[in-house]
């Protein structure tokens, strides 16, 4: 009994974690990087490096179509 109930949660776990894994990795994930020229980040072009100092962030670019009309209220939690 213990060894099926292990091997279930073992089985659910290893799904689980694959599912998880390549729903984050299926997102719109841009990587930007400052240019002090516009004081504003734009986006890395494929191909590029990526230097030692520099100030680079990654970023999720979200669908704002299902946002109220109000708006969310983007707080701390």
């Amino acid at each position: 009994m213990i060894v099926a109930i292990l091997l279930s949660f073992s089985i659910g776990f290893t799904v689980g974690s694959y599912f998880k894994a390549s729903v984050f990795d299926n997102q719109d994930w841009q990587c930007l990087r400052w240019d002090g020229n516009i004081f504003g980040y734009r986006p890395v072009a494929f191909g590029s490096r990526i230097k030692k100092g520099e100030k680079v962030m990654m970023a999720l670019k979200l669908d704002t179509h299902d946002v109220p009309a109000e708006g969310i209220l983007y707080e701390e939690d």
